[in-house]
């Protein structure tokens, strides 16, 4: 193939390549979320042809000027897609920082709806394990009761703590995916009307209330309040904020307002799922904490305090973390806290 033959059969992608870096560089004033989602997503796959085309143009001697103009182009390609890495980590950064919390404050009634739909259960049934326990025998299957005393008597924190860098990754994957998955639940039932959301809340909160009564009962509480006490604030709340993010949901359906449906469900959608993705992160986080912090062989009143300044850390910075001003890029959504 001739080097006109090959610039022929080539150009057009070059020439796209080179119209959108002339467009991000136009609009590099402005914030990048308003560049087109079409170009962006288009950018990456052109940037990775040109390269090869610039590899064949040098392998094949096709001529200084040409591996010149599109090495050039390669160049602002790269520099374009590593700035907008660091933009997005960025972002994501200053949404957990603060844009989340606002967040949660400017949707507060539904995040107190599930506070309550959550704790309420939780401290109902964790209190029957002293002074009712047939609830919580009631509440818990056989197998939960068995697995809870296996796991957390003596002998096995004599076992199980301790353990190698290999089993706390293996656990922290394992931690991801029941986690996450408990939490997608409680969100993704908001799109039934709600309904899914206040059954995932409350059946979540019955279970893990009476599983913490019922540790006093089978005489493990040393071992499983100290395990559960360092993850115990980002895991339970996360949970509760992410059937608040499904209560939001089926509000949407509920009550669209002057709004249709669809429109409602597209709108409030968004500040649902930005809600959900918070929960997540927090959930992710505890995880992180129950393989490589609760599982290990530390104190008790070292775990203990680490827990207590966890409940306080996260109370914190749910409420008052980004109360000085909102910024345009916090993922704030109209309808929340300024």
């Amino acid at each position: 193939m001739t080097r006109s033959e090959f610039e022929a059969r080539r150009v057009g992608d070059w020439e796209n390549l080179e119209e959108l870096l002339d467009v991000y560089a136009a609009g590099k004033s402005k914030s990048k979320s308003e560049l087109d989602d079409d170009a962006v997503a288009a950018l990456p796959a052109l940037y990775r042809a040109a390269s090869e085309d610039l590899a064949l143009i040098r392998h094949r001697g096709y001529g200084v000027d040409l591996a010149e103009h599109l090495n050039r182009l390669c160049l602002r390609a790269y520099h374009v897609l590593h700035g907008t890495r660091k933009s997005l980590m960025r972002q994501a950064f200053v949404f957990l920082a603060v844009g989340f919390p606002r967040l949660v404050r400017g949707n507060a009634g539904v995040s107190l709806a599930a506070v309550m739909l959550f704790f309420g259960p939780f401290f109902a049934f964790f209190l029957a394990g002293f002074i009712a326990p047939e609830w919580v025998f009631a509440a818990l299957p056989d197998e939960m009761r068995v697995q809870l005393e296996q796991n957390f008597s003596a002998d096995a924190e004599s076992a199980d703590f301790g353990r190698d860098v290999e089993s706390d990754v293996v656990m922290f994957g394992h931690y991801i995916q029941n986690n996450v998955g408990i939490a997608f639940r409680t969100f993704a039932g908001g799109i039934l009307c709600g309904i899914g959301s206040i059954f995932f809340l409350l059946s979540n909160g019955i279970v893990l209330g009476a599983a913490f009564g019922y540790v006093f009962i089978a005489g493990v509480d040393r071992t499983f309040m100290s395990f559960t006490s360092g993850h115990g604030a980002p895991e339970l709340i996360g949970i509760v904020l992410s059937g608040a993010a499904g209560l939001r949901l089926g509000l949407a359906i509920l009550k669209p307002g002057r709004r249709t449906r669809a429109l409602a469900l597209r709108e409030d959608g968004r500040v649902a799922v930005r809600m959900a993705l918070g929960a997540g992160a927090m959930i992710s986080f505890a995880a992180l904490i129950e393989a490589f912090w609760s599982g290990n062989a530390f104190p008790v009143a070292i775990k203990y305090t680490f827990g207590a300044c966890m409940w306080t850390g996260v109370i914190a910075w749910l409420l008052l973390a980004g109360r000085g001003g909102a910024s345009a890029h916090d993922g704030f959504e109209p309808g929340g806290e300024r």
